[in-house]
């Protein structure tokens, strides 16, 4: 491209030296006159790779101005995606109905609305359920207590949603994720540990499920009892804290699941052991561990 512009342009300018030429060809005066045109021919051949230099920049100019258009475009449609996602939020001072009875007490400010959603004042909540929610900033926790008294940590955790169970033998554990469920009497629970005790042919014997609790917990709550499959079988329920037998319960195969609260004394290992059947299985649920 940059050759044959340079070729049209030297065309023209020897086409305009000639036609000068030929107007003037008779004498001295005509000889300087066509001289000063060709060496001005000359010279404006020599500028042709400047002029088309400057053509090609004024180019490359215009692209990069296009490409900073495009940019600005984009930028600017997502500066309005932004401005039609941004948060509305609308602060109201509502009256409260209690069973159908319009309350006297001032309620300003207590409730926001923010993107279509209602959001409540803990003043307001605390009013409707007796003082019972507390929000602590520095922990960013909200703390509801069904007790008259305020506890503003976590004092214990659903033992399934930890990794504290990590071996045994006849053993299973059930979480509501897998869809599952374990059946005693005439209740069934979507989450929970199950250990039998297999005496058959084939069976593993007393089974015993292995907690890593690693000196975090001082007590652990749960309710057991058998399941609806195997064989109705009492067994004895066997509570090991650090390798030692600490506690042994009882457990009835004709009765509904009962509570048991074990203390741990912040133990570093747990191992629940079911024996003296055949071949029978027991479910522990509602495991909860406490700090």
């Amino acid at each position: 491209m940059k050759e044959k512009n340079r070729i049209k342009l030297i065309c023209v300018i020897i086409t305009a030296s000639t036609s000068v030429a030929s107007a003037f060809v008779g004498g001295k005066k005509e000889h300087i006159t066509i001289n000063n045109n060709i060496k001005s021919a000359t010279s404006d051949v020599n500028n042709v790779d400047d002029l088309i230099k400057k053509y090609e920049n004024a180019m490359e100019s215009n692209s990069k101005l296009a490409e900073q258009n495009k940019n600005l475009k984009e930028e600017n449609d997502n500066l309005q995606s932004d401005i039609s996602d941004s948060i509305t939020a609308e602060v109201k001072s509502p009256s409260i109905i209690v069973d159908g009875m319009k309350s006297s007490q001032n309620w300003n400010k207590s409730i926001a609305i923010v993107n279509n959603s209602n959001y409540y004042s803990e003043n307001l909540l605390n009013s409707l359920v007796e003082g019972k929610f507390s929000y602590d900033i520095s922990q960013n926790s909200l703390f509801y207590n069904e007790e008259d008294q305020m506890i503003n940590k976590v004092t214990k955790i659903n033992a399934l949603s930890t990794n504290v169970i990590y071996e045994g033998i006849g053993y299973d554990v059930v979480k509501s994720s897998d869809g599952k469920e374990i059946l005693m009497g005439s209740q069934s629970y979507t989450e929970g540990l199950v250990v039998w005790d297999d005496e058959s042919l084939f069976g593993g014997g007393n089974g015993y499920a292995l907690f890593d609790l690693q000196g975090k917990y001082s007590k652990l709550e749960f309710d057991v009892g058998r399941t609806n499959e195997y064989e109705k079988e009492n067994v004895e329920l066997k509570v090991y804290l650090d390798g030692e037998c600490r506690e042994i319960y009882q457990l009835d195969a004709e009765t509904p699941p009962k509570h048991f609260e074990v203390t741990l004394n912040y133990a570093n290992s747990m191992k629940l052991e079911i024996s003296g059947g055949t071949r029978v299985k027991y479910g522990f649920v509602n495991m909860i561990l406490y700090y």
